[in-house]
Order: C-alpha cells, then structure tokens, then sequence
C-alpha cells in the first residue's frame, strides 16, 4: 500500500493535537483540583458526585431545621424556667397568707405582689422566637396568645403542635401550646378537688388525697352536713344518697374511697363539692387565690373559706408545677434527639465528602507524572513530525 507525504503530515499532526488535548486536561485537573470536568469525562462517577451532592443538601438542610428547632426550644427553656421560678414564688406567698397570724391588710398586700407575679406570667406566656414568632401559640405562631379580656385570661393560639424534620426519619416538635403547658391542668390533687360551697361554720379544708382506689370512682358528689358530726354524700347532678357518715373527732372525713382533711367544724347546711377529673387553667387558679386573699375583713367563717380557697389554691400551684416539670423534660428529651441527630449527620457527611473526594479531586502525584509523561510524548512527536516533513527523494539522488 503506497502512503502518501499528505496522510503521514495529517497523522503526525493528530497525534501531536491528541497530545496537546492530554495535556491541556492534565493541566486543568491540577490548577482546578478537579478530576472530572464535565459528566462526559466519567459519566459514572459523575452520576454518583451528584448523588452525594443530593444526600450533602439534604443533611445541611435537616441541620438547619435542627438549628431552628434548638433555637426555638431552647427560648422556651427559658421561659418555663421563669414560668417555675414564678409558681414558686406565688407557693411562698399562698402559704404566708394561709397563715392565722395575717391580717386583711397584709393578705391584701400579698395578694398586691401576686397580682404583679400573674401578670409577669402572661408576658412569659407570650415569649417570641428569634423569628418574631410566639413559642406558646401552637401553629397560630402569629397571633399573641395570651390576652386579658375582662379581667381574665383567654388563650388566643390553638392546641396543635409544628414538627420539623430533623432527619430522614425523624421529625421533632418545637414547641408546646399554651393550652398544654398553663391550660386544662389537673386540678386539686390531680383525682378530684374539693371546693366550698356553703360555709357558715368553721370548717376549712386542708388537704385531700384517694385513700382506696379501688371504691374511688371518677364522679362528681356535693357532700352536705347535716349536723356538726353528721354528713351526706349525694350524687352531683341527679342528688342520689350514695353515702353517709359521722365525723369521728380526727379532723378526717373519709367518703367514696377519698379522704379529705380539714380544720375547725362545719355547720348544719354546710356543703363540699367533689370534682373528679376537674380541670384548671393556671391563670384562673391565681385569681381565685388573689380573689380568696383580698376578701377584707372577716369573720372566723369567712376566714375558714379563706385557708380553705387557699389550701385548694396550693394543690392547684403543685399541678402546675408538675406539668412544668414535664414540659420541661421533654423540651431536654428534644434537645438531646437534636444533638444526637446533628452529630450522626456530622459523621455522615466526612464520609460522604470523602466518597465525592475520592470520586472527583484530582491525585496530584498521578496527574503530574501524566503530566510529564505527555510532554515527553509530545516533544518526541514534534521532533519527529520536524524531522519526517523534510525527507524528499531528492536528497538521495
């Protein structure tokens, strides 16, 4: 086969432009750091780079939620522990002024500081994030929660609860609703509370507790005294007689599997009411002890409905109390699954990283070696292109 002087020039000089192209590449890969320019220079590796870059977004953006959510929960940390520190202090002050010693004039000054306290209170309830937005409004994280209308309270957000996904397969709260955290608490002693109904006597309950749970049935009773020793328990609503009984001198009245303790003596017409699964919203709780406290002056009656009011007011701050403390154990449970998630994603992504590192950064030793590998290859093809493009048959005759 004769080859022509024209396909030997065209083949050296390809060879020469495949050399410049090698190391035109080379050259990019070292000063870019970046093994793959385009998919097309490994379309295998290119499809998993963006499939790490993909699981990469993902985890940053599921950190952002988390940070958000910390953020959030870690505001209503603190308001909780104001809300705390608050209750506390009205306990102190619930039990200064249940004390006989006190006089109208400081139960009215104690009921003053209260006051002060329960309005404090709604400020707390009304806690904004870094955002603007309400910790305390459920999902109406717009609308302010907690407002006074008519000398009471009334709750403005709603009951639900906003989740954030933290990771793949899981999500957290970032908040609690008002309604949970100082709305529909248990009242009394968390089974029932007693309350006075009528009160001409003496008598002033102290304390209440379920003695027998197996007799003890979650219904509403009005427990009526029909002498000073003499009592009746009815049925509330419907008055059905389902017990009676005699006070027996210890200061204890046992009725339904509950005891409820007591100071003083009732009188004939004297009644008690029993609520089962009664309810109470904080804010309530504290008028009727700021209510109880400021009665003025009165007489020995009125003072047993005062210590009574008070010692339900008590048992009230210690159901409050509780749900604080859970609340606030479940905010520390939601922190610690932020943490714990924020460090898994952590790990991920060194190793995600280092899989794209692998995949697409440039082996500096290996491209520098290619690298002069292909200048060698390309000064060889010069030479021999400058030395072949001057052979003639000529210079042999």
């Amino acid at each position: 086969m004769r080859v022509s002087t024209a396909a030997l020039i065209r083949q050296a000089i390809g060879n020469i432009q495949e050399r410049q192209v090698a190391i035109a590449g080379l050259q990019n890969q070292i000063s870019s750091g970046q093994r793959i320019g385009t998919p097309s220079d490994d379309p295998l590796s290119s499809a998993r780079i963006r499939g790490i870059d993909d699981s990469l977004a993902r985890l940053a953006q599921y950190d952002r939620n988390g940070g958000r959510a910390a953020d959030r929960l870690n505001i209503e940390e603190g308001a909780l522990a104001g809300m705390t520190d608050l209750l506390q202090r009205v306990r102190e002050l619930v039990v200064q002024g249940a004390n006989a010693t006190q006089s109208s004039e400081t139960r009215s000054l104690i009921a003053a500081e209260i006051v002060g306290l329960r309005n404090t209170l709604i400020d707390l309830g009304n806690t904004r994030d870094g955002q603007g937005e309400f910790v305390f409004a459920g999902l109406k994280s717009t609308t302010l929660p907690f407002v006074e209308v008519g000398g009471s309270v009334q709750y403005f957000g709603d009951r639900n609860e906003r989740e954030l996904q933290i990771g793949a397969q899981r999500r957290v709260v970032d908040g609690d609703p008002g309604s949970r955290v100082l709305l529909a608490l248990p009242a009394g002693n968390g089974d029932f509370e007693v309350s006075t109904g009528v009160n001409t006597g003496t008598l002033a309950v102290r304390a209440t507790s379920v003695a027998d749970p197996t007799a003890f049935t979650q219904d509403d009773y009005v427990i009526t005294f029909t002498s000073e020793t003499d009592f009746e328990v009815a049925t509330d609503p419907g008055g059905v007689i389902v017990d009676t009984g005699t006070l027996d001198g210890s200061d204890v009245l046992a009725t339904q599997g509950v005891l409820i303790e007591f100071d003083g003596a009732p009188a004939a017409g004297d009644t008690l009411a029993l609520d089962a699964r009664a309810r109470q919203d904080v804010f309530a709780s504290l008028d009727r002890i700021i209510a109880a406290l400021d009665r003025g002056s009165v007489d020995e009656a009125g003072l047993a409905i005062v210590r009574s009011e008070l010692n339900s007011g008590l048992e009230n701050l210690d159901q409050a109390l509780v749900r604080l403390v859970e609340v606030r154990a479940d905010v520390g449970v939601r922190l610690n699954a932020i943490e714990d998630q924020t460090l898994a994603h952590s790990q991920l992504d060194l190793e995600l990283r280092a899989t794209r590192s692998t995949l697409a950064d440039t082996d500096l030793a290996t491209a520098i070696s290619d690298l002069n590998l292909q200048l060698t290859s390309l000064q060889a093809a010069q030479q021999s292109f400058a030395r072949t493009q001057n052979l003639s048959l000529f210079n042999f005759l």
